[in-house]
């Protein structure tokens, strides 16, 4: 529930966050999580 959804939300951003840095998108949101 609740607490499974949490790291799944996090990893989310952190993809997110990882495709600002990399504008290009060379590695893309699976390599960079």
């Amino acid at each position: 529930s609740l607490e499974a959804k949490v790291p799944a939300v996090k990893r989310r951003t952190s993809c997110v966050y990882a495709d600002l840095l990399i504008l290009q998108n060379e590695y893309g949101c699976s390599k960079a999580a």
